[in-house]
C-alpha cells in the first residue's frame, strides 16, 4: 500500500521492488520474534538442509511440477490462443493473491491435524476438509460478487471478463481450497508422496488439454 501511494504521487516503479524486498525482510524478522527463533539461521540449519530435503523428497519433487505447471498457462495461450491472454491473467492475478491469503487457513489447522492419536487425527482431518472446503465457498462468492467491480478498476476498462470466466474462477477457489484439506489429511495419515502422485497426475492432464482447450474456435462459413 505504501508503494502504491509513492507511485501515485509520482514515483517510479522501484519503489513497488523496494517495498517487496521490505515485506520479505520483515517477514522473517516477525517470524523469527514471535516464533522465539532467530532471525538469521544458525549454521547448523544450513547443514541439516540436505537430509531434510532427501527425507521430504517426495513432497519437494511434487512442489517443483506443481510450480513449473502453474506457470504454463500463459504461454500455452500465447501461443494458441493470444487474444485470450489479457482475459485470463485479469481472472488469474487476483485469483491467486485472493487464494494466498486463503493459506493462513491450511497453516493454521497443521497443529490442529498433526496428533499422534490415529483416530483424533481422522476425526480432525475431516474437520479440515470441512473447514478449508466452507472457506473455499465463501471466497468464491466473494470473488464472483466483487471480480465484475474490481476489474474495470484494475485494467482501466482495457479488459473485458465475462461472468462465464467469473463462475469458472470461483468454481475452482472452492477445488484448490477443499483440496487443502485433503492435502493436510494425507499428511496426518502418512500418505503425504500421494500429494506429488496428485500433482503429477493435475500436470499431465492440463499440459495435454490446456492448448486444444483453450484454442479459439473456427467461426463458421458464412
Amino acid at each position: 500500500m505504501a508503494a502504491a501511494a509513492a507511485i501515485a504521487l509520482g514515483g517510479g516503479l522501484a519503489f513497488y521492488g523496494a517495498a517487496l524486498v521490505a515485506a520479505a525482510a520483515i517477514g522473517v524478522i516477525l517470524a523469527g520474534r514471535l516464533g522465539g527463533l532467530p532471525v538469521m539461521p544458525r549454521r547448523r540449519d544450513f547443514t541439516r538442509a540436505p537430509s531434510t530435503i532427501r527425507e521430504h523428497s517426495a513432497l519437494v519433487a511434487g512442489r517443483a511440477v506443481s510450480t513449473v505447471y502453474t506457470s504454463l498457462p500463459s504461454a500455452f495461450l500465447g501461443v494458441v490462443a493470444p487474444a485470450g491472454v489479457a482475459a485470463y491473467t485479469a481472472l488469474d492475478r487476483p485469483l491467486r493473491m485472493g487464494f494466498g491469503i486463503l493459506g493462513a487457513v491450511p497453516a493454521r489447522l497443521q497443529s490442529f491435524v498433526g496428533v499422534a492419536d490415529e483416530a483424533v487425527a481422522r476425526r480432525r482431518s475431516i474437520v479440515a476438509i470441512g473447514v478449508n472446503a466452507a472457506v473455499g465457498i465463501a471466497a468464491a462468492t466473494i470473488f464472483v460478487l466483487v471480480m465484475p467491480l474490481v476489474v474495470p478498476v484494475l485494467f482501466s476498462g482495457a479488459v473485458d471478463v465475462d461472468f462465464t470466466l467469473v463462475a469458472l474462477g470461483a468454481a475452482l477457489l472452492v477445488v484448490m481450497s477443499t483440496s487443502r484439506g485433503l492435502g493436510l489429511s494425507l499428511v496426518a495419515a502418512g500418505a503425504a508422496p500421494s500429494i506429488s502422485v496428485a500433482i503429477v497426475a493435475a500436470a499431465s492432464t492440463a499440459v495435454v488439454t490446456l492448448p486444444s482447450s483453450a484454442r479459439p474456435a473456427v467461426p463458421p462459413e458464412q
